[in-house]
This record gives structure tokens, C-alpha cells and sequence, in this order.
């Protein structure tokens, strides 16, 4: 004699667990290599960045400076545009 469950899923768990956030604060986000690259881009800081770079002048720098900047806001905006965008991905 054997014994029937009384419905389908007594005996089986077929439930998606769900995963809980560790104690809900995030970790402060790493210092990048480039963060300081881009905020002296952003700054205007002409001087700093070819510091940073090891440059013997900064002539140059103020001249592209502007154009660097203009190219970072306009892709910080481009991805965060697409971070609101729905995507579909099919995978097999």
C-alpha cells in the first residue's frame, strides 16, 4: 500500500527562494582608477589632470578639457536613458 500525497506539492518544494538583502545599507562604491581622471575632467582642472597624468604642461589640456567633459555628461545620460528602456532577450 502506498501512501498519496493529499496534493500536488506536500512532498516536493518547487518554489523560487527568494534572496534576502544583507542588512539593507550597500558598501560605499570602490575609488576607480579613472574617478579621479574624470573629476578633474568634469572640474575644468586643467592643471591637476596633467598632474595626474605626468604631462609636462597643461596647454593642451585646456583645449580638449571642455570636449572631454561634454562627451562624459552626454554618456552618463545616454546610460542612464537606457537603463530605463524595457529590453527583451531571448536565450535557448
Amino acid at each position: 500500500r502506498v501512501d498519496l500525497p493529499t496534493y500536488a506539492f506536500q512532498r516536493e518544494r518547487y518554489w523560487v527562494e527568494l534572496v534576502r538583502p544583507d542588512s539593507g545599507t550597500s558598501p560605499a562604491p570602490k575609488e576607480t582608477a579613472d574617478s579621479g581622471f574624470w573629476e578633474a575632467v568634469e572640474r575644468g582642472d586643467a592643471s591637476g589632470l596633467a598632474d595626474l597624468l605626468a604631462l609636462p604642461g597643461d596647454e593642451s589640456l585646456t583645449a580638449v578639457l571642455p570636449a572631454l567633459s561634454a562627451w562624459r555628461r552626454q554618456d552618463r545620460e545616454r546610460s542612464a536613458v537606457d537603463s530605463w528602456r524595457y529590453r527583451v532577450a531571448w536565450s535557448p
